[in-house]
């Protein structure tokens, strides 16, 4: 009897610990599908494991990964992702079974053989079919990270004209320090019609992590890159952010974070546009026979994005249009700007509104009118430097025609008044803030900190930024004269004085610059987004 009860009490054991549930994890990653980020949408889980429809949601654990823990009983089990897009414009939701999610491709059922103990699952990509090879990544020493950006909200884009950079503090994989050259490191477009690029970047995982390392898209010069502020990793900087610590893909974003805009206006008007061209002649930006235009409709304030083509009034500088029954909002503001087109690309105007009273960097680089009747006059001709209804100049991105010695000088004069007067020069990204407290200790503090120039156009067209504060300011190549010394005219006269040597084949031989000046090497001279823009 007693053998038995033994052997019962074994078999009751041994089926109990065979039905015992256990804790299985799945892992996706969401970085080969269009549309899906943690603000975007959502993931859920399908199958045997739970059923065969929406409702079993995965929580998204950072960028592209997703994650949920489930228990499951020992068998054999089949499974696939689901997913949930919002679309940007009115907030609507699509559900998609994953083999239809936009960007996937055909995924057969996927299968799993759980046992007795917790399991977590190898990393599946949504839109992937099981045991595929990975679609970014060969396994190798390195660190491999993904980036990827949706241009489909950049409205002077054409992705069979242009292309997409990276830039950024990481090193480069050809062996440079950095990837601070805004035309170098391309992204390539994921599909003939897609507006997702993405760039593979491969880290030298002996020097992980790479924490807290800045990085930012462009178009292939420092006038078309990003300008991400008051958000982020860095918050006062126009850069993006990332921590690398091992393989990773970054969750897309939109470029300069300009999500699609809706438009619920009912009104129209006739908008008659009138500029006067002579300040970009004058300026080597525009010459007679380039063809001007206006875009209007930014940022939502009109149906969709209009172009038109502005015409020569006679035999002088100015230029007019009118564009009839366009979209609008009565009382609210129409955003706009001027191109020119030239040698086969648009160039779009250097502006900032100084007139702009909100938070969205990239509005500010537009011109808006508050339209507030059927017919309206938008007469921007005023020749100012701050007047936002002056007229328009342009960068002229042609190259260099030969090599070309530049003496730029700055009067730092302007600054040390408007110190006395009673205002602080902000340094937004080092330590170099000037108060009116030093100068009244010590009037020469200006003076006795000195000047630099920063910029893609130091340092002989370098084409790179250099570290604001106390790097900036020992770099003998960005440090500017007030000695009499290399090119000054005059010492002592307050006016600081570099000479570069140009040339056609330097990372910024273009005719034209960007710049900023910095007091003591810090960045003091301005905000973000009003950098010098200069043509030779």
């Amino acid at each position: 009897m007693k053998k038995v009860t033994i052997a019962i009490l074994i078999a009751l054991l041994a089926v109990g610990f065979a039905f015992a549930d256990v804790n299985v994890t799945f892992r996706a990653n969401t970085s080969v599908v269009q549309g899906l980020t943690d603000t975007t949408g959502g993931v859920d889980l399908r199958g045997t494991v739970t059923q065969w429809g929406p409702g079993t949601n995965l929580t998204n654990v950072g960028g592209d990964y997703w994650e949920i823990t489930i228990q499951l009983a020992p068998g054999d089990y089949e499974y696939k992702y689901g997913a949930q897009v919002v679309n940007p414009l009115d907030g609507s939701v699509t559900d998609y079974w994953e083999n239809d999610i936009p960007g996937a491709g055909p995924v057969p059922n996927r299968t799993l053989t759980v046992g007795s103990v917790d399991m977590v699952l190898d990393l599946d990509f949504v839109g992937v079919a099981q045991g595929s090879p990975h679609p970014y990544f060969t396994p190798s020493d390195s660190i491999d990270v993904l980036f990827r950006v949706n241009m489909g909200e950049h409205p002077d884009f054409d992705p069979s004209s242009g292309h997409v950079y990276i830039v950024g503090a990481f090193p480069g994989p050809d062996g440079a320090d950095n990837m601070w050259v805004p035309d170098k490191y391309a992204l390539t477009q994921e599909g003939e019609n897609s507006d997702y690029w993405s760039y593979q970047l491969k880290l030298d995982a002996a020097n992980a992590p790479y924490d807290s390392t800045m990085y930012r898209f462009t178009l292939g010069s420092w006038g078309e890159s990003e300008g991400i502020y008051g958000h982020g990793m860095f918050p006062d900087n126009e850069n993006r952010g990332i921590s690398v610590y091992g393989d990773t893909t970054v969750a897309w974003k939109w470029w300069n974070d300009s999500s699609p805009a809706g438009f619920e206006g009912t009104d129209t008007s006739a908008i008659t546009f009138t500029t006067n061209m002579s300040k970009a002649a004058g300026n080597n930006g525009f010459t007679i026979g380039d063809t001007l235009l206006v875009k209007l409709g930014y940022f939502g304030s009109s149906s969709e994005l209009l172009t038109d083509t502005l015409t020569r009034q006679g035999f002088t500088f100015n230029y007019a249009t009118t564009v009839e029954q366009v979209p609008v909002t009565f009382g609210q503001r129409l955003y706009y700007q001027y191109y020119i087109y030239k040698l086969g690309q648009e160039q779009r105007e250097i502006y900032f509104n100084f007139d702009y009273d909100g938070s969205v960097p990239s509005e500010a680089e537009r011109r808006f009118f508050v339209i507030n009747t059927a017919t309206v006059a938008i007469n921007d001709i005023e020749d100012s430097e701050v007047d936002a209804r002056r007229m328009p100049i342009f960068r002229n991105n042609t190259k260099l025609s030969k090599d070309v010695t530049l003496t730029l000088e700055c009067d730092i004069r302007p600054a040390i008044y408007q110190v006395l007067a009673g205002s602080t020069l902000e340094d937004i990204q080092s330590s170099v803030t000037i108060t009116p407290a030093m100068l009244a200790a010590d009037p020469d503090t200006i003076l006795k900190l000195g000047v630099w120039v920063n910029g893609p156009m130091s340092n002989n067209g370098e084409g790179t930024w250099q570290t604001w504060g106390g790097t900036l300011a020992g770099d003998v190549n960005r440090k500017m004269y007030d000695d009499g010394t290399h090119g000054d005219a005059v010492a002592g006269d307050s006016i600081f004085t570099i000479v570069y040597n140009m040339s056609p084949d330097s990372s910024s031989g273009t005719v034209g610059q960007e710049f900023k000046f910095g007091i003591g090497g810090g960045d003091n001279e301005s905000g973000y987004g009003l950098n010098h823009i200069e043509n030779i």
